[in-house]
């Protein structure tokens, strides 16, 4: 299993991201601004259950992971959440009002949402 942990702060926001990824086990995100939990996702990458009724046994969200925007006050905290450009472990990108702020320099096929 993959598993790692980003903490920072940004004029006194503070900012915590876990990300974990097995392929047995699943993947699990959270985000916590300022202590609170403000993100929650654990899913399967495989599916023996949707193989047996022939279903795509995969799931991309888990895979490919996802961005995610936050506001506090007028600042936009843009977490992005997903594989290393090298596909060998968990990868996070925090940015702050859409300029790159800190984490991995790169967070491969990640896909855009809201949170």
């Amino acid at each position: 299993m993959f598993k790692k942990t980003w903490h920072t702060s940004y004029e006194g926001i503070d900012i915590k991201v876990d990300n974990a990824w097995s392929v047995f086990g699943g993947t699990k995100e959270a985000i916590f601004i300022n202590g609170e939990r403000v993100y929650f996702y654990q899913g399967l990458v495989f599916s023996f259950k949707k193989l047996l009724t022939f279903k795509n046994p995969f799931s991309s969200r888990a895979i490919f992971g996802a961005a995610h925007d936050f506001y506090v006050n007028d600042t936009k905290i843009t977490v992005k959440l997903g594989n290393n450009a090298q596909g060998t472990g968990v990868a996070c990108q925090i940015f702050i009002n859409n300029e790159f702020y800190y984490g991995d320099d790169e967070v491969w096929l990640t896909a855009s949402s809201s949170g």
